[in-house]
């Protein structure tokens, strides 16, 4: 039998690094691998690789077999060589360790260790600082026999393995907030619902009647606060009137349009700056079926089907009327009339402003005022400041998307807030940039929240489609 010895080739490589990949055995004529294994680093700087080799009996006494692992971009553009692996046949050592010692010149790389192998498993690891190519490389193993005369006789890729690591990492976690753009002109809107209560059928208002006076004075109160607004102009108000759904069009129409004049009255005399609105202007709606739908939807009762049923199925009042009063033996009619259609009697004020633009100086007080007043860009404004004196700016990119849900900027602001200041709402993250995931912009933080989350896959997923429909930013990711 034959002694085997195994060489290992000296180069300059640097330190350690990882990613995942396992491999089955892969058979060669002089050699068998396995238990191949590709990860990256704890520090995520350096790739890993790590393989077993058992040598084969059929290694000939005067052979020499190198072993190269290579590792080999998808695309096949890069590779990187490792240190190489020798293993040679009793006579070929002999030879060897002769022209070391005698310092002779070899045609063959010079080796520094012999190791004897006896056919037991040789364990090989290596190590290479890890660039983004290699998260989707492969590991080939190319092999060199050498004869008696040092010549070349074979010269083959022996194995392929997959790496298979996911190349998004917490180092490409990077937050950027959005600029919205600025409005020409700011609106605002203050409404409020007025329950003043009047006698069956009458439209005189009195203060003493039922819980008029706490209603007035909520009243005041409101029109007060909306006529203090600071940074706006009042251009327009509506004082809508409502009736409960009992008593017949014809009737609720104008006793609606009746009471919400005389509470039009009560606020235009006294409150001046209201009467001088350029656009004032009074309505009464008749009977809220739309309100009442919205009522029994939201309840409990077991019978709302059929009392959504009558209202939708009907067009015209009395229709409407008496389908519900058949409902329960009339029992169901006669719950609405007394719990339900009471509310739905109600006045509507809705006053709108036309606001104009804040200083910077302005804006922390606004915010804590009224955030209401402020626009998109001007929260974005105000964040940016807070930025820069160390704040957390996550409230107001917060106040910023509850105001404006239906805008991407506020979407984006709000998402990459919660993934920078609260990561334990990354969940929460993903589903607001959910309905924009269309816009490639939300790519990146879209990756960030499923791989905070442990959806790796998912997160390489996003940024390897946003890379390849054109997104910089997916990749610059990919290109690290």
């Amino acid at each position: 039998m034959n002694k085997i010895y195994i060489f290992l080739i000296v180069s300059l490589l640097g330190a350690s690094l990882s990613f995942g990949a396992y491999a089955q055995k892969a058979e060669t004529y002089k050699w068998t691998s396995s238990n191949v294994k590709i990860e990256r680093s704890q520090d995520r700087q350096h790739l890993n690789v790590s393989f077993s080799v058992l040598p084969d009996r059929k290694i000939m006494s005067q052979e020499l077999v190198y072993i190269y692992p290579t590792l080999v971009s998808a695309d096949n553009s890069k590779e990187v060589s490792l240190e190489p692996l020798c293993i040679v046949g009793n006579k070929r050592a002999k030879v060897i360790k002769r022209a070391k010692v005698l310092k002779n010149k070899m045609h063959l790389p010079v080796v520094e260790e012999v190791h004897s192998a006896k056919f037991a498993s040789i364990e090989v690891e290596r190590s290479v600082p890890f660039e983004r190519w290699m998260a989707k490389s492969r590991l080939v193993l190319r092999e060199e026999v050498y004869g008696c005369a040092e010549c070349k006789k074979k010269d083959r890729e022996r194995g392929s393995y997959d790496a298979g690591i996911h190349s998004f990492s917490p180092e490409d976690y990077r937050y950027s907030f959005v600029e919205p753009k600025a409005v020409d002109v700011k609106r605002h809107e203050e409404t409020f619902e007025s329950k003043v209560n009047f006698e069956v059928a009458r439209h005189e208002l009195k203060r003493d009647y039922k819980s008029n006076a706490t209603e007035l004075a909520r009243l005041d109160d409101f029109v007060k606060k909306a006529l203090d607004l600071e940074g706006t102009t009042l251009d327009v108000v509506r004082v809508e009137g409502y009736a409960s759904p009992e008593g017949g069009d014809n009737f609720n129409g104008p006793l609606s349009e009746r009471r919400a004049n005389v509470l039009a009255n009560y606020v235009r005399n006294k409150y001046p700056e209201i009467k001088r609105t350029p656009d004032f202007k009074v309505k009464g709606f008749g009977s809220d079926w739309a309100g009442l739908r919205k009522a029994v939807e939201a309840s409990d009762l077991s019978y709302k089907a059929q009392v959504i049923k009558a209202i939708d199925n009907h067009s015209d009042y009395w229709g409407k009327h008496n389908a519900i009063q058949q409902i329960e033996g009339g029992r169901a009619y006669d719950y609405l009339l007394a719990n339900v259609y009471p509310p739905l009697r109600r006045t509507t004020f809705r006053m709108g402003y036309k606001v104009r633009p804040f200083t910077v100086e302005e804006l922390p007080r606004i915010f804590a005022k009224k955030p209401e007043l402020m626009s998109n860009q001007e929260h974005y404004m105000l964040a940016q400041q807070y930025i820069k004196q160390g704040k957390n700016p996550l409230p107001i990119f917060e106040s910023a998307y509850r105001l404006y849900p239906e805008d991407v900027e506020s979407a984006l602001n709000y998402a990459n807030a919660l993934l920078q200041y609260d990561r334990k709402q990354a969940d929460k993250a993903a589903c607001v940039l959910q309905p924009f995931k269309s816009d490639l912009r939300t790519a990146l933080p879209l990756a960030i929240a499923e791989h905070m989350q442990g959806n790796e896959e998912v997160a390489d997923r996003i940024i390897e489609e946003a890379a390849a429909k054109g997104c910089r930013r997916a990749q610059e990711v990919l290109n690290r």
